[in-house]
């Protein structure tokens, strides 16, 4: 065989591997730069925002407190000793 026949396909493998490599490598930098950008914006919003669970918790801890703390004043003021 020819090796000289075979030298252009040769580069024409060559250029389709450089073709998708450099398809492959951009395409890791975009979804790197996406990703991480994505990661800012979350983060930022995560931080003015508390995530509904979290908030539903402290709601329901606050109502319990100001319940017992409620329920201590009624006991207290209920108290005989106490009345003028």
């Amino acid at each position: 065989m020819n090796a000289v026949a075979w030298q252009p396909l040769w580069y024409a493998w060559l250029d389709v591997a450089r073709y998708l490599v450099w398809w492959f490598v951009g395409g890791l930098v975009t979804l790197g730069g996406c990703w991480y950008m994505g990661q800012l914006v979350y983060t930022e919003w995560v931080r003015e925002h508390p995530p509904p669970r979290l908030r539903f918790l402290a709601e329901r801890r606050l109502r319990r407190d100001f319940g017992r703390g409620l329920a201590n004043l009624e006991r207290y003021l209920g108290e005989p000793e106490h009345h003028s």
